[in-house]
């Protein structure tokens, strides 16, 4: 799995949205294929669209994006590290930390998605729209995608709309990711210089300048390079306030997104199914052999002799056939 889509390595729906009962819904789904946005010099699609279907190695596939939910910092806070994502998060280290606001509701319509579409080979020709739109924008992964034809991924981008208790100022985003098998912070980069030599240093933000995200904004478009294989991108993108990038600290979570996407072969009839389908029809065909035939004229005896009849059996006074008044 690689991520596309970043500043500087340009390496590279229909779900539900659900937030608890009690709490306002952060998340609007506003679409705007007509006049989709440009984030960060990076065209998106501005399209909703979920699954997709493709064709790879012989066999049919699908492109699935996950249902997006918005998690608030009381539910975070109670989970703790039961929590995989916020378990990885806490193991950090290099100096921050982390810790919840439980007291701010994040409003109505914070998190105003206007793209969230899986993508995939063609046919048919919408499957690779947002890989055509980034390489008319320069990215170079994407370009690849569109060459190769083999790319599968989903496009993922909001606007972020502060209003009320929503957090304003010194606002990051700090997402964790799942490949399904491992957790890991989605790093930010930060380069210093020790002892006049360049050194690479890790930090938690996503928008650490290279990749596509800021005060504003969020966009994202993992992708898996090889579309005949099975792939799993679950993520958890945490709104946060805290310190500059290159001055670790503490920093606090107002809530985190989940959403993310998978692609695997379209299931084929199973073979236990049509075993079960074959032993039905037997059964219907022994069935059929054992309902009784109605036969015409006398029944041949087994043994010579007279044919044996039971005999008469007697009416019940009163009742018809007894000769007696009813």
């Amino acid at each position: 799995m690689t991520r596309s889509r970043s500043l500087t390595a340009l390496s590279g729906a229909l779900f539900l949205v659900t937030a608890p009962a009690a709490l306002a819904n952060p998340i609007q789904l506003a679409p705007q294929p007509k006049k989709p946005d440009i984030f960060r010099n990076y065209p998106t699609t501005g399209i909703i669209q979920s699954p997709i279907f493709y064709t790879a190695a012989k066999k049919k596939w699908v492109t699935s994006t996950d249902q997006i939910t918005f998690n608030s910092a009381s539910l975070l806070q109670a989970q703790g590290n039961e929590n995989p994502f916020v378990q990885d998060l806490n193991s950090f280290g290099g100096g921050w930390s982390f810790g919840f606001n439980t007291t701010a509701t994040i409003a109505d319509n914070t998190f105003q998605v206007h793209t969230y579409q899986a993508q995939g080979p063609t046919p048919p020709a919408s499957n690779n729209l947002a890989y055509r739109e980034g390489a008319s924008g320069g990215s170079i992964g994407d370009a690849g995608c569109v060459k190769s034809n083999n790319c599968t991924g989903a496009e993922f981008y909001f606007h972020y709309n502060n209003t009320g208790d929503d957090p304003a100022n010194n606002v990051h985003w700090i997402q964790i990711i799942y490949d399904g098998s491992t957790y890991q912070v989605d790093y930010g980069v930060v380069l210093e210089m020790v002892n006049g030599k360049l050194k690479v240093v890790l930090a938690p933000y996503y928008d650490d300048g290279m990749h596509t995200a800021d005060g504003t904004g969020f966009l994202d478009f993992p992708t898996n390079y090889d579309a005949t294989t099975p792939s799993t991108f679950d993520a958890m993108l945490f709104l946060v306030t805290g310190p500059a990038i290159d001055a670790p600290g503490p920093v606090t979570i107002y809530g985190a997104l989940n959403w993310g996407w998978s692609n695997r072969p379209v299931p084929e009839p199973a073979p236990w199914a049509m075993m079960l389908v074959g032993f039905g029809l037997l059964g219907v065909a022994l069935r059929a052999r054992r309902r009784p035939t109605v036969r015409t004229g006398a029944r041949r005896s087994a043994h010579p002799g007279p044919a044996r009849t039971a005999p008469p059996r007697p009416a019940c006074p009163g009742s018809r056939g007894s000769g007696l008044p009813t």
